[in-house]
């Protein structure tokens, strides 16, 4: 059996590395890539959040040390600034990959392993967390937290021991790359702790506690640099760059362009500090004056989040080659399909599964289904915090969502309710 699951893992590797060189080919994008990065906006705050922490130890207001330390591995290593895209996307890559294997073992555990094979397949087949493996950005390093995070928690629900605590710091860990994790990270730390002081096991405490000393840490380091205890300022950017500005365009009947023109001209030359209390203020004002319009502008982000394509194809539109046209808009149509589906099924279908089919599963399963339901409910209501993200907040979010998928189809499948036999 171990040898067939060795071969399992193998085949899955040479089917998705196979696809992988595929795709790139096809796109042509081994040698587009560093152009695409140099004039990326995002790309240039990861490599100033590297350089800081690597220079001079310090934090930078938007990226956080954990994925500061990410970008900023190679160079303990020798590598050069330049150097670090190509060796970003090597360890993107070997990322993907073993998230790959991590989604099947998890997968195995609750489903038949030809079930579990698909959505390990499934996955490979989703080409915009492909595609960000070839970016400094913070996907797909996301993606496999989150994704570990999920297979401790499965692991929890069966076996408890320690894994909770696990799954713990790894979201806290993911709160240092991704702050939106931070109020889910802190939740389940206490949560963990509170268990583990009930069964008396202090090595997990203890694991738990580091996880949120890393926060702690975090938060510190911003305080003393800008002034404020915060894990980052991108939440506050959001809020002001994203949601207000788009509640204001619907207010006073103008563009987005004109609205956030004014706010620039407005936050400019400010602190991170200053910006931020300005930021909360702004927030609470639209949130008293101009509700109806803040929750129409967050309607509109989250509807956009969920039904647009992969944001790495739509960069590749203007490119002159018919091969990378005709690849690109292949791409884009199967991504927005998928993160289409799979929003859908976040937000409407699991519900509604778990409703109709709770009495037929198991209690672990049923605990488990919640957990990582949970997991992808919280990525997906927070990312209409921003706008014109295309998939980006919601691929991060696609192993758990396919695993969710598997356990609803064969539950269906296995214990469909009784039917009533007809006189």
């Amino acid at each position: 059996m171990s040898i067939l699951k060795r071969n399992n893992y193998l085949k899955l590797i040479i089917i998705a590395t196979g696809l992988y060189a595929i795709v790139m080919f096809c796109l042509q994008y081994i040698g587009k890539q560093a152009l695409y990065n140099t004039y990326t906006p995002d790309f240039t705050t990861y490599i100033e959040a590297a350089k800081d922490l690597f220079y001079n130890g310090k934090v930078h207001t938007i990226r956080p040390i954990g994925i500061a330390a990410f970008v900023s591995t190679p160079l303990y290593f020798g590598a050069s600034i330049n150097a670090l895209p190509t060796i970003i996307w090597v360890m993107q890559f070997c990322l993907w990959l073993l998230q790959i294997i991590i989604i099947y073992k998890m997968a195995s555990i609750l489903v038949k392993p030809n079930i579990a094979y698909i959505v390990a397949i499934l996955f490979v087949i989703n080409f915009s967390n492909m595609l960000h493996t070839t970016a400094i950005l913070s996907e797909t390093f996301c993606s496999f937290l989150l994704c570990c995070v999920a297979y401790f928690m499965v692991q929890f629900y069966i076996h408890k021991k320690n894994y909770l605590a696990y799954a713990s710091i790894l979201l806290c860990i993911a709160a240092l790359v991704r702050p939106t994790f931070v109020y889910a990270s802190v939740i389940l730390s206490i949560v963990a702790i509170v268990y583990f002081i009930k069964h008396k096991h202090l090595l997990a405490i203890n694991t738990c506690i580091i996880g949120l000393a890393l926060l702690c840490m975090q938060c510190y380091k911003m305080q003393k640099q800008f002034g404020n205890f915060t894990v980052s300022y991108i939440n506050k950017a959001a809020l002001v760059s994203y949601l207000d500005v788009r509640a204001k365009q619907y207010k006073n009947n103008t563009t987005y362009t004109q609205e956030i023109a004014i706010v620039n001209t407005q936050l400019q030359n400010l602190t991170p500090s200053q910006f931020s209390n300005i930021a909360l203020h702004d927030f609470k004002t639209q949130l008293q004056s101009n509700t109806f319009n803040l929750v129409r502008a967050y309607a509109y982000n989250l509807f956009e989040n969920s039904t647009t394509g992969c944001s790495m194809a739509k960069d590749m539109r203007s490119q002159e080659a018919l091969s990378i046209k005709v690849s690109s808009k292949i791409i884009r149509f199967i991504s927005k399909m998928q993160n289409t589906i799979y929003s859908f099924c976040v937000l409407i279908f699991f519900p509604f599964w778990y409703y109709k089919f709770t009495k037929i599963i198991s209690k672990e399963l049923k605990n488990i289904f919640v957990a990582l339901w949970l997991i992808c409910f919280y990525t997906i209501m927070l990312s209409a915090f921003s706008f014109y993200q295309h998939d980006r907040f919601h691929i991060i979010i696609v192993p758990q969502v396919l695993v969710l998928i598997a356990i609803a189809w064969q539950s269906t499948l296995i214990a469909k309710p009784p039917t009533q036999k007809a006189s």
